[in-house]
């Protein structure tokens, strides 16, 4: 694959399609210097004015272009108010009439999540913040082939006196999770997951071809009737078309993606399906002079609503000047 045609600032993949977090190409961040990425986000509902709630989102990058931080503000609390305006009045004439109105006041908290890397640039560490001072923890280990092998999940408290600073406290094993990990060739891998008594709970059969993921399989030991599955599809530029995932774990579950690029390879769509239903179309507004995503707006067909994200850089090189 060329670097050209990844290089951008989204690129899905296996990892993270799947997930809520958005997936930032390391190279593009790296290239470019880009010490942190902020989300300004607005939220319309359909036939109503546009809603600013003062969310935002911020991603803070390493110099090899991975994620270190990541924290949000969230509403915890919506407080509707009644405000009353008294009459206006020019000279002895009444020109406007008294009235009152409902406005919302808005209860915040943060949402935090630190990752550390090492020098291979695998993940170490993932530290949520859950609030009171607790933090949820996993610790990941890798063999000599860089297969993760082990995962310990801790409650954690911080003891410093500053909430942005992290002096590790109580710490409480909540689940070990062990890997084995089975490469019959170049395109099949068979991992085992082990629980925290060592007994074996589940097996991945991983399928891939010139280098890509294209399906994961999932079979339980004591429950061998359940079977999850994804299928992952790619372009001729090895970028992701589509990606499912099946469950019968409980009903049956159907997610789904596809991906539309332009001519130069920049994604511009990301539809969400939920059993063949669409949930969100996210489109994506690039900007070809600063090779920059200048904005995202995120359809919610379920909500009738409409999410404006307006995107700001921050970088390494201050000197450095980009089209924002």
């Amino acid at each position: 694959m060329s670097f050209h045609s990844f290089s951008q600032l989204f690129v899905p993949d296996h990892t993270t399609v799947l997930k809520k977090e958005y997936s930032f190409y390391p190279e593009y961040i790296k290239q470019n210097q880009i010490k942190k990425v902020i989300f300004e986000i607005l939220d319309k509902k359909d036939f109503e004015v546009p809603v600013d709630k003062s969310l935002v989102e911020h991603y803070e990058f390493n110099n090899y272009g991975y994620m270190t931080r990541f924290y949000y503000t969230d509403i915890v609390k919506t407080i509707e108010k009644q405000v009353s305006m008294p009459p206006v009045y020019k000279g002895k004439r009444k020109i406007r009439n008294a009235y009152s109105y409902a406005m919302n006041d808005y209860i915040y908290d943060t949402i935090s999540t630190t990752h550390l890397f090492n020098e291979a640039n695998k993940l170490l560490m993932k530290r949520q913040h859950l609030g009171n001072g607790f933090y949820d923890t996993r610790y990941y280990y890798y063999d000599s082939s860089r297969h993760l092998i082990n995962v310990n999940r801790f409650k954690e408290t911080n003891v410093a006196q500053s909430k942005n600073d992290f002096i590790l406290g109580n710490q409480v094993l909540l689940s070990t999770d062990s890997m084995k990990v089975i490469t019959y060739g170049e395109n099949q891998t068979k991992v085992i997951y082990f629980n925290s008594e060592k007994r074996p709970y589940k097996e991945e059969i991983i399928l891939s071809k010139n280098g890509k993921i294209t399906s994961i399989n999932e079979s339980y030991v004591a429950a061998s009737w359940i079977q999850q599955n994804q299928q992952f599809e790619y372009n001729e530029k090895g970028q992701l078309l589509s990606a499912i995932f099946n469950s019968n774990a409980n009903v049956n579950l159907s997610y789904k993606h596809t991906y539309d690029y332009d001519q130069n390879g920049w994604i511009l769509t990301d539809k969400h399906y939920k059993n063949n239903v669409l949930l969100t179309e996210t489109s994506f507004v690039n900007d070809v002079n600063s090779s920059l995503v200048n904005s995202i707006v995120i359809r919610d067909s379920i909500n009738k609503s409409i999410r404006i994200v307006k995107l700001k850089y921050a970088y390494f090189d201050t000197i450095q000047v980009k089209n924002k």
